[in-house]
């Protein structure tokens, strides 16, 4: 049950003033004529009088009626006027309590005063005038107390409004805050689902090299270790390396799959415009915008980028050098597979006009140990297409030859690579052409 919902008490009810007159006052005391006398004295003064002849029926005029000042007698048959009081003395508005005693019982009832169970005396026979004036000062505190009371009854009500508007402000954005994770949500499945079909693209495309965009990812994400980029970069980063290469899905296989040094000027331009293709391609997905800038600004020279008024991020820069990296080691730029010291001149060489120093200098330290995380041309055997030519020999880590080199794969062949997949512990990496010849050679 919310707080909206909850029964209120006499606290919690909407403000009223709680007058301070009539003053109930309850007169306790076994003798009729003292609480007919008492009664002729007080009714006068403006104060509602109940009278009781016993501590009993005191508790039950007590239990129904809203009493402000109790004056009992102390000493009654049964039970005594300070048994009255001490049980009274919790009650909230708690009453004015006044002892009528005896001189002889004048010791007692200073101890009951001390402890507070009584709030003043009166020593019978009583003067008027002195009871008078007795009755003024409990009238004081009375009005006093009720002036409290009604403090304690406003704040209560104002506290109890507070935590009604409270609750429902606070279900109000319970539901808005669950609402927006919801849409979070379902937003993040639609983006996961976008970057997984672009994924597929990218695996299945004869334009773009599967391998090679593994490769180039494993790379930026090592050195972005390196370079100590945040979780958010990394991130976009690896996703910008796994489709680095996504533009080239506007281009020819021929110009997709030649290395870069053999294309003529027409054949260039199309290569290049990938660049432009990529940026269709992942416009449509607003959470990938980051990513096809860091696709789009790795074929940007720094100096161009400052004279366009662009600022190219560290990402792309990233990028473009892990890209350089693969292009020489796949030989997708001269067509000859480069060494690591060539791959380290020529990273040194374009340090000031493709990256910076400081990534150039990290570049080149990876390019050190890039053979013991990259695939290098060798392909996941679910990522092997019929036509495809083994490049060296194909063996198991026992040694055992599965296919010599300038074998051309089937679908059969494939098929088996899978089956023996399954019955090794590590996964099994395919040295293969990226170029496929598509006319289908009979089983092995």
């Amino acid at each position: 049950m919310s707080l909206a919902e909850v029964n209120v008490d006499r606290h919690t009810q909407p403000i009223k003033t709680i007058s301070t007159p009539p003053i109930n006052v309850l007169l306790v005391d076994d003798e009729q004529q003292i609480l007919r006398a008492l009664t002729r004295l007080i009714r006068p003064l403006e104060f509602q009088v109940f009278t009781a002849s016993c501590v009993s029926s005191a508790r039950k005029i007590l239990h129904h009626e809203p009493i402000d000042i109790v004056i009992t007698d102390l000493k009654m048959p049964f039970e005594t006027g300070d048994i009255l009081l001490a049980e009274i003395v919790t009650q909230r508005p708690c009453p004015v309590r006044i002892l009528l005693t005896g001189f002889a019982d004048l010791v007692f009832v200073k101890s009951l005063l001390n402890r507070g169970e009584i709030d003043f005396y009166l020593e019978k026979p009583w003067d008027k005038n002195e009871l008078v004036a007795l009755l003024k000062k409990a009238k004081d505190k009375v009005i006093t107390r009720h002036a409290k009371h009604n403090k304690i009854h406003k704040i209560n009500y104002l506290t109890h409004k507070l935590r009604v508007k409270n609750a429902s402000f606070v279900a109000a954005l319970t539901a808005s805050i669950k609402q927006q994770k919801e849409a979070a949500c379902e937003k993040k499945v639609a983006v996961d689902d976008a970057i997984a079909s672009l994924l597929n693209i990218v695996e299945v495309s004869p334009q773009i090299d599967e391998c090679f965009a593994h490769d180039v990812s494993l790379l930026a994400v090592q050195l972005a270790k390196m370079l100590g980029f945040t979780s958010k970069q990394t991130i976009n980063l690896m996703l910008a390396a796994k489709l680095c290469e996504i533009g080239l899905l506007g281009a020819s296989i021929d110009v997709a799959t030649q290395p870069i040094q053999y294309l003529h000027a027409d054949q260039r331009a199309e290569y290049l415009n990938q660049v432009n293709y990529a940026q269709r391609v992942l416009k449509p997905i607003p959470a990938l915008h980051c990513v096809s800038d860091i696709i789009v600004q790795q074929f940007l020279q720094p100096l161009d980028a400052i004279h366009a008024g662009i600022d190219i991020l560290e990402e792309a820069l990233v990028l473009s050098v892990c890209r350089d990296i693969c292009l020489l080691k796949y030989g997708r730029l001269t067509g000859e597979e480069e060494n690591e010291s060539t791959i380290r001149r020529y990273i040194n060489k374009h340090a000031s006009d493709k990256y910076s120093a400081d990534i150039a200098r990290a570049a080149s330290d990876l390019v050190n140990q890039y053979d013991t995380f990259l695939y290098l041309g060798k392909k996941p055997v679910r990522s092997l297409r019929a036509g495809m030519v083994v490049k060296s020999d194909l063996r198991l880590k026992k040694g055992q030859l599965l296919f010599p080199k300038g074998h051309k794969l089937t679908q059969r062949n494939i098929q088996r690579l899978l089956v023996v997949e399954q019955n090794i512990d590590y996964p099994l990496l395919v040295p293969v052409t990226t170029s496929l010849d598509l006319q289908e050679t009979q089983p092995a």
